[in-house]
């Protein structure tokens, strides 16, 4: 098993699932456009919600493939591992908006199906 190929991979997971977040505090409402463009069910609840941005997807993809040059592998294995992180967790968003879940609800999502047993509670 190759310890360092893991530890590599798990470092870029955690960079396109963290960078969102540390661009939303850095720059506040700059560059927050929703992805879904603001459209809305029948019922009139955002389709992914306020959460899912370009500026996320966009540091998301910056930091990790930045990280992954850094760590001597090629910038798209950067780019892959946050568009897959982006991608589970846009549907995942879809998935709970469409069962009524609110976003801090314990469920099991998407894009943390392997690592996590939490359930639906909403």
């Amino acid at each position: 098993m190759n310890w360092a190929a893991i530890a590599q991979g798990l470092t870029l997971v955690f960079l396109a699932n963290g960078a969102p977040l540390l661009a939303a505090r850095l720059l506040g409402p700059v560059g927050a456009y929703p992805i879904d463009f603001h459209l809305k069910f029948a019922d009139g609840a955002r389709v992914l919600g306020a959460s899912k941005t370009f500026r996320g997807v966009g540091a998301s993809l910056v930091a990790t493939t930045l990280a992954a040059l850094a760590m001597g592998l090629p910038w798209h294995a950067g780019a892959l591992a946050a568009a897959g992180a982006m991608a589970g967790d846009a549907f995942s968003s879809l998935s709970s908006g469409a069962s009524r879940c609110s976003p801090q609800a314990w469920r099991l999502r998407v894009d943390q199906a392997p690592f996590s047993g939490s359930r639906c509670f909403c």
